[in-house]
């Protein structure tokens, strides 16, 4: 795969994934046989790890209070 190539590949595949597409989805869109090309290209914002961990956060408050 050439570098300019490669270069496209890494944002497009972590836009998907921010904007919910499963890695499975992913996979198939890129082309790849394996996750592992997903693991490596698809790499998720903190953002949204924060996000998630906040939904989580306040599902444990409301249930506790």
């Amino acid at each position: 795969m050439g570098s300019r190539k490669r270069s496209c590949v890494l944002p497009r595949a972590s836009w998907q994934r921010q904007a919910g597409t499963s890695c499975d989805e992913v996979k198939d869109l890129g082309g790849w046989k394996s996750r592992v090309m997903v693991d490596r290209y698809a790499k998720l914002a903190t953002e949204n790890l924060l996000a998630a961990a906040a939904r989580i956060g306040s599902v444990r408050e409301r249930d506790t209070a």
